[in-house]
């Protein structure tokens, strides 16, 4: 079972969103992701595949913050993590799911956003490469997703420390 504090994006498959809703608590929930993500880690691409899932690297909450910051007034950023339809009520967990029709206006919004602008956000912290590639990936993702018609899903759990 994958480990939810890292935080993760992954596109679903008509079948796979079909189960995601089908759960009805949040304990089924937690399993049919975790069974989505667990598939799609192991069959992960290698090279210049787009993937289907990707890692935040337990930063998403830095990740979605800076995305807030760098979009400005572009609300569609604002849903590139932690936006769309929440489906968890458990409150140590974030479980949202975007539409398929709004998954090709965020990976427009994503895709626009200035590379250099993102760059210079991230050069202040110590974890810069791996956050700038994971938003690089989740731009990937989206692109792809909007591509073939599927939704997109963030799963992650929030724990304060």
């Amino acid at each position: 079972m994958p480990d939810f504090r890292a935080g993760y994006a992954v596109s679903l498959s008509r079948e796979e969103a079909r189960d995601v809703f089908g759960c009805r608590s949040d304990e089924a929930l937690r399993a049919t992701v975790g069974l989505v993500l667990a598939k799609h880690l192991a069959g992960a691409p290698s090279g210049d595949e787009t993937p289907r899932v990707i890692c935040c690297f337990g930063a998403w909450k830095v990740q979605q913050a800076l995305l807030n910051s760098v979009g400005g007034e572009e609300a569609l950023l604002r849903q590139a993590l932690t936006g769309g339809r929440p489906l968890s009520q458990a409150e140590d967990q974030v479980v949202r799911v975007v539409r398929p029709d709004i998954v090709p206006q965020i990976a427009d919004a994503l895709e626009s956003l200035p590379r250099e602008k993102l760059t210079a956000a991230f050069e202040s912290g110590s974890d810069a490469e791996k956050n700038l590639r994971a938003i690089e990936q989740l731009t990937q993702l989206y692109r792809a997703a909007a591509g073939t018609g599927m939704a997109v899903l963030f799963v992650a759990d929030d724990v304060q420390e």
